[in-house]
Order: C-alpha cells, then sequence, then structure tokens
C-alpha cells in the first residue's frame, strides 16, 4: 500500500489558504497532531468523505443556508483533528464563523478554496 503523509496533504491546503486566512500558520500550530501516515484505505475514505462534503457545501453557500453551512464546517473541523491536517480543521471554523456572520462570499471563497484542494488530492491520489 502506498502511504500518504498527512503533513504532505496539510502543506497542499496551506498553499490554497494562506492568503484567505491571515493567521493559518499560527493557528494550525495549535491544532496539530501527531499521527501516523494514512494508508490508501484511509486515504480513500478521507476523499469519499470530503467528496460528498464539499459539493453540499458548494450548494449550502450558494443557497445562504448558515445551518448546513456550520454542520458541513463542524464536520471538516472533525476530520482535519482526526487524520492529521490542522488547516482543513483552521478552514472549517473559518466557514463556521463566517456563516454565522452571515457572510457567505467568505464562505464560498473558502469552500471553492476546499473543492480545489480537493482536486489536488484526488489527481495525487491516482499517482498523477
Amino acid at each position: 500500500m502506498t502511504a500518504w503523509n498527512p503533513g504532505e496533504v496539510d502543506n497542499w491546503a496551506r498553499l490554497i489558504f494562506q492568503e484567505l486566512i491571515s493567521d493559518l500558520v499560527a493557528r494550525c500550530r495549535e491544532d496539530t497532531r501527531d499521527t501516523s501516515e494514512m494508508d490508501e484505505e484511509l486515504m480513500a475514505i478521507f476523499n469519499d468523505h470530503l467528496s460528498t462534503i464539499i459539493p453540499a457545501l458548494l450548494l449550502a453557500a450558494s443557497a445562504r443556508s448558515e445551518s448546513d453551512i456550520r454542520s458541513h464546517a463542524h464536520s471538516l473541523v472533525g476530520m482535519g483533528g482526526t487524520v492529521g491536517v490542522p488547516t482543513l480543521s483552521v478552514v472549517g471554523r473559518e466557514l463556521g464563523a463566517a456563516a454565522k456572520q452571515g457572510d457567505y462570499s467568505r464562505c464560498m471563497v473558502l469552500a471553492e478554496g476546499l473543492n480545489t484542494w480537493l482536486g489536488l488530492l484526488i489527481e495525487r491520489g491516482r499517482g498523477s
């Protein structure tokens, strides 16, 4: 099995979100956990879950649905902590806060960034 390094996966996310979240690096340090490498099976489960949440999040942001955005954001926070990808947790918290403030344009920008990141994960998972 090919192992996935959570740090590498997190770095891909940081490249996308570093300009959108000014204190991203500091906040990620707070969320960093010691994790082992993800194998293909865990990465596939992670990608499948993200492949469900992110399109739903894009729809929720388009519909300006605070409750749906916050629900999906909460899932992202937990997923990031579970697999050792702190950037995902930080982005989830940002999404929840933006929805609570009614900043749906920020929610959309963050959701689109997540969609870009998911594309990278899927591409890399295929060995591209």
